[in-house]
């Protein structure tokens, strides 16, 4: 008897694990990805992303027009602060 139910407990808790698609799984990461719903943390991310990108554009627009050695230095010294 315990056998049987320890057997269709696993069976579920398998079939549950490959029932989820890969997006899901994708999407509940907080990794950029503007194809997850809405909600998620991926498209949350994507979302921030986003407007990040656009905040330092208009940020470096200041300094130069799109495409300037002022403005694309810019865009470069952003960057390497966000890493460190």
């Amino acid at each position: 008897m315990r056998q049987t139910i320890l057997f269709a407990i696993c069976a579920v808790a398998l079939l549950n694990g490959c029932a989820s698609n890969d997006l899901e799984k994708k999407c509940s990461e907080t990794v950029a990805r503007s194809d997850c719903p809405a909600g998620t943390a991926g498209k949350m991310m994507s979302e921030y992303d986003t407007d990040l990108s656009k905040m330092d554009d208009q940020r470096c627009r200041l300094r130069g027009p799109a495409g300037s050695d002022a403005y694309l230095q810019c865009r470069r010294d952003l960057q390497h602060d966000r890493r460190d």
